[in-house]
C-alpha cells in the first residue's frame, strides 16, 4: 500500500508521460481519486450492512434495489461515508464526503441530517 505522499508523487510523475501529453494537470484530481475510493469502500461496507438491515417498511434491500427516491437507503450510504477512514491522496475527509455525495447524485439535503 502506498502512502498519500507516494500516490501524489506517482501522479505527478505519470502526468508527464508522453501518452498523457494531451491532458492538463489539475489540483482537483486527487480529490476525485479519493472520492472514487470512498464510494467503493462505502459500497463494499453497505453490502455487509444490508445483509442484516431491516428498513422502516419491514423489508430488507440489496444494493441492486437502490433508487434515488429511497431516502432511507441514501442516508445509510452517507452514514457509511461519514464513518469511512482511509489514507488517500488528500487528507480532507469532509471534502471527499461532499464530492462523493454529488458523484452519487443524491440530494445534498441528506448530508445534514
Amino acid at each position: 500500500m502506498k502512502t498519500p505522499q507516494e500516490l501524489v508523487s506517482e501522479w505527478n510523475e505519470r502526468i508527464t508521460w508522453p501518452k498523457y501529453a494531451g491532458y492538463t494537470k489539475t489540483d482537483k484530481a486527487p480529490f476525485g481519486y479519493d472520492a472514487a475510493w470512498a464510494i467503493a469502500l462505502m459500497l463494499n461496507k453497505s453490502a455487509e450492512v444490508l445483509k442484516e438491515k431491516v428498513f422502516a417498511d419491514g423489508q430488507t434491500r440489496r444494493l441492486e434495489d437502490f433508487t434515488y427516491d429511497d431516502d432511507e437507503m441514501a442516508q445509510m450510504f452517507f452514514d457509511l461515508l461519514k464513518d469511512s477512514n482511509f489514507d488517500g491522496m488528500t487528507v480532507i475527509k469532509h471534502y471527499v464526503y461532499l464530492i462523493s455525495s454529488f458523484v452519487l447524485g443524491i440530494c445534498p439535503n441528506i448530508l445534514w441530517k
